[in-house]
């Protein structure tokens, strides 16, 4: 499908590198754009060109917001609203508060997983991975924490899967409050 683009087919050239899996891209309304989370790595060695963002749907120009280089892998973007504002959630190795109006992000949410999804409210959801009694990787809890305040985590459940070895690529919450 031809997008009006430069890109080959007509589609929209990215400055990032790698979409990131198990992480959405949204649509911002307010300002006609589509945010895109990019996980950089690839064929260039070292982490390259990962980052956020922005595909202006009027000009089908992209530009980048955020520079994510010397971030950890991306696991999750979710968008959220606070005081009538659009902001949204990255996973980071941690969940960092993004607020658009920033060149910046925001301290991580303390004690809060980077595999998560957003409640619909006011808390982020994720699974984590327990130490061993070897201080090795131990089982995985399902937990839940404040966007706001320091309250710490709430264990949900312990070792809900038959299988904790590997990657935690994503989370979802259903039903969102």
């Amino acid at each position: 499908m031809n997008l009006g683009g430069t890109g080959p087919g007509g589609g929209i050239a990215l400055a990032g590198y790698n979409v990131a899996f198990g992480a959405r891209s949204h649509y911002d309304a307010a300002q006609d754009r589509l945010l895109v989370l990019t996980a950089g790595c690839g064929p260039f060695g070292g982490t390259q060109r990962r980052g956020l963002e922005e595909v202006n749907l009027a000009t089908r120009q992209s530009r980048s917001l955020l520079d994510l280089n010397a971030r950890d892998f991306p696991s999750a973007f979710e968008s959220y609203t606070e005081d009538g504002r659009q902001k949204y959630l990255l996973g980071l190795g941690g969940v960092f508060p993004w607020d658009p109006t920033k060149t910046t992000l925001d301290p991580a949410i303390a004690n809060a997983p980077s595999s998560f999804a957003f409640d619909g409210v006011d808390k982020v959801v994720g699974v984590r991975s327990r130490p061993g009694a070897d201080g090795g990787p131990g089982s995985l809890e399902v937990i839940r924490v404040p966007l706001k305040g320091d309250a710490g985590a709430e264990t949900l459940t312990v070792n809900p899967f038959t299988n904790n070895q590997g990657f935690i690529g994503s989370v979802e919450v259903w039903p969102r409050r």
